[in-house]
This record gives C-alpha cells, structure tokens and sequence, in this order.
C-alpha cells in the first residue's frame, strides 16, 4: 500500500527516465516482468511515451536469438541480466549487428565490475546498473549515463532520500558497511497481512531494504551484498558477491554464486560456478579458480570447496536463489 495516490506518483516518475539517459524517442529491448531488484528505471518509467518492444519469445531462447532479436528490431536501450551480458562477452565473434544499442541496463543480480568493463571496452556502451524495489515501486539509487563506473550503483535518483544505517539505527561514516534504508514519495506504508514484516521493513517513513551498501569519499554507493547472503567466516564477514565478482572475471566462468558451507562448527565460502562453453570442471581447474580468488581477495574469502553445475537456480526476473543452494548443501 503506497504512501501517495497515482497521480502523484505518475507526475514524480515523469523526468526519472530521462535522469537515467533514457528518452521518450528510444526503443527498448527488454524482458518482462521486472522485478525486486529491477535496475529499469521502474514502473514510472513505464508510463513515459516510451515505444517498448517486448520481445519475449526472442529473449526466454538463446544468446543468438537475442541478438537477433536487436538486429531486428534496432533498439537504443537494452535490457538484461548479469548472465545474458557475460554469455554474449564469451562469443568470440557477434554474428549480428548491435550498432543500434547506446545504453545499457542489467537487472536481477548484481553486476561485477569485470563485465561492465569488458563490455564498455568491446561494444562502447555502458551498462547501467542501480537498484530498486517492489516496496518502492521505483529505482532509488543508479548511475547517470556517462557517469557510471565498474561495481559503482551509482548515487540517489532525484526524490528519493537514502541513508546508511548500523544496527542501533545510526548513520555509518563513508567507508564504512551498513544497511541501506530509503524513503520517498512511492515508497509503501505496509505488506498486506504480515503485521511483523511490516514492524520489521517500514520504520516510518523509511523502508528497510536488506542490502548491505558502503558509501565512498566521492558520494558513490557501492553494493555489498544481501543481508541474509552475508555470513561470517571464523571473525570476518564474507560478502558472497565480491568472491562472485573475481571468480566471474576469470575467463572460464559464466557465472558463480557463493554460500557457507559449515565444516567443524565454522563457516567458511563454497562456490558454485557455471564455466563458458567448452570449458570442462576438473580438480586442477577448481585449484587455479582458488588461487585465482587467492590473488585478488584475503585468505578467508577463498572458497574452499568449489562444484561445477550446469545452472544457478533462479527466479523469473534472474535473481540467484542462494537459499536453495544453501539448502542443498
């Protein structure tokens, strides 16, 4: 249940797109639906004179359809998840023409650093990767076009108030990991029937959202991780999207995803990792993948066992279910 009525929150979203660089003569490529963790500028932007090309039997296919699926139908803006944009940097050669596209924005999970520069470096466009939630009903944090930078979400979209908090409810200093807490004019006052989700989410006129986030010296939020992914390796926090971050940026890996894996009353970092194609999981590749993370990470960070799987369980809108992964284990 939100906080203002519709057509309030119609006239609030009606600059946000062209605050994240996208235009009302833009054609977009995207799949539908978008979701908790949605990087589109969000349901706002949806009432914008956007001509929207849903081409969903193209996407829900394979990379080649994808991309035909731009070749076709030319759009400016694209739309998709962490793995459509690695899987696409793995071919070697892109048999259709992507010329159209001069934005970029992931959705679902988090984009590591390695692929937003990868891809800026070989199709010359951003990927434009902030956040946002169904409680909002909008983003609130994104990078602005040609300002967005390898694992930066960027800063507090127009409207939107966002804070850094630690367990007491204080502000932390820049630098320092807290949860993210965000209020603005979308944002919802309660969950239908779940009285201690909402005790526990909405604070007021804050939302809770349950991301882990630092900010830097310049203003920029980077994301840390999910409150309830992060887990604790012996005394130090391990935050299971910066292991995925380096594990991705080795060149056989698609994708990854870490969790705990409990041995002798402690936790320590397990992965589960999908290699690019051609690439076969062997013991010696499992140990150059540790050293691998050995190289850019501490100690405890270094996945101790790593298992080769065909795919990471997902929802509709790509989001990695790291819970049923952990119950697996």
């Amino acid at each position: 249940m939100g906080r203002g009525d519709a057509p309030a929150t119609r006239a609030h979203g009606r600059d946000q797109p062209g605050r994240a660089g996208i235009l009302a003569v833009d054609e977009r490529l995207h799949r539908p639906p978008e979701g908790r963790r949605s990087r589109a500028p969000g349901l706002a932007a949806l009432l914008r004179a956007v001509r929207a090309r849903r081409a969903r039997p193209l996407l829900e296919r394979t990379v080649l359809l994808r991309q035909q699926a731009i070749e076709e139908a030319k759009p400016t803006v694209f739309f998709g998840v962490p793995t459509l944009y690695a899987a696409m940097l793995a071919q070697k050669e892109v048999p259709h023409d992507l010329s159209s596209l001069r934005l970029c924005v992931s959705a679902g999970e988090p984009l590591p650093g390695e692929l937003f520069t990868r891809w800026k470096s070989r199709f010359g466009t951003e990927i434009l990767d902030g956040i946002g939630s169904t409680e909002v009903l909008h983003i609130y944090v994104s990078p602005r076009r040609g300002h967005a930078k390898p694992d930066s979400t960027g800063v507090p979209v127009d409207g939107y108030e966002v804070k850094i908090i630690d367990e007491d409810g204080s502000e932390v200093p820049r630098g320092q990991t807290g949860d993210l807490i965000v209020r603005g004019p979308s944002t919802a006052t309660m969950y239908f029937n779940r009285r201690e989700q909402t005790r526990s989410k909405m604070r007021g006129e804050w939302f809770f959202s349950g991301d882990k986030f630092r900010r830097t010296e310049d203003g920029e939020y980077h994301y840390v991780g999910r409150s309830d992914d992060m887990f604790k390796a012996g005394a130090e926090w391990v935050s299971p999207t910066d292991v995925e971050a380096v594990l991705v940026s080795h060149q056989a890996v698609l994708e990854a995803a870490v969790t705990p894996l409990r041995e002798g009353g402690l936790m320590r970092p397990q992965a589960h990792v999908v290699l690019t194609e051609g690439r076969e999981g062997t013991p010696q590749l499992a140990e150059e993948l540790r050293q691998h993370v050995r190289s850019r990470c501490a100690g405890y960070m270094v996945p101790k066992e790593i298992h080769f799987v065909r795919e990471l369980p997902k929802t509709a809108t790509g989001k990695i279910q790291r819970y049923l992964l952990r119950e697996g284990s």
